[in-house]
């Protein structure tokens, strides 16, 4: 593959090329799990989040604080932001609200990103947790975009959608 124009170069183009020759052989698998996605699956994956990325109408290279665990959202995610022409911004889900506060308010996010940010933590906690992410999307004048299990989390969210077998029902 020749060496890419920097000044129009894009991650997220760059390493999903890789994969249309093969386009069913294994990108992204999860070790110890039974997670397994080809070439194509990844490039599906990743063209529809940066659509959906795309569809909020945010400016070409906003913040996207990406606040995923070790699974194949995150991958995609940060794929997805740079084929949308943003900045994906990863923290380690498992940082305090101590540490995610300040960090947050200096990044000034466009749209975080969470996949279950209070699944192992207890009502209080995860109730706490919520609330700075909320905190810090509303004085940033931010979206938050969460997964969650939790039904009692997800009522405090103005907009819901349900997922059955990867599909909104």
């Amino acid at each position: 593959m020749p060496d890419p124009d920097p000044s129009a170069f894009n991650l997220a183009a760059y390493v999903l090329a890789a994969g249309r020759a093969r386009p069913d052989h294994p990108a992204l698998e999860v070790l110890g799990g039974d997670t397994r996605l080809s070439h194509a699956d990844l490039a599906s994956a990743v063209s529809r989040m940066a659509g959906a990325l795309r569809a909020r109408n945010l400016p070409q290279g906003a913040r996207i604080l990406l606040r995923l665990g070790n699974s194949p959202a995150f991958p995609i995610a940060f794929l997805a932001c740079a084929a949308a022409g943003l900045v994906p911004v990863p923290t380690s889900a498992v940082l305090t609200t101590a540490e995610i506060g300040p960090m947050a308010d200096r990044l000034a996010p466009a749209l975080v990103l969470a996949d279950e940010p209070t699944g192992n933590l207890d009502e209080a906690t995860g109730d706490a947790v919520l609330d700075l992410m909320l905190e810090t999307v509303a004085e940033h004048g931010a979206g938050l975009m969460m997964v969650t299990h939790s039904d009692r989390l997800a009522g405090r969210l103005d907009r819901r959608l349900h997922l059955r077998a990867g599909l909104v029902v």
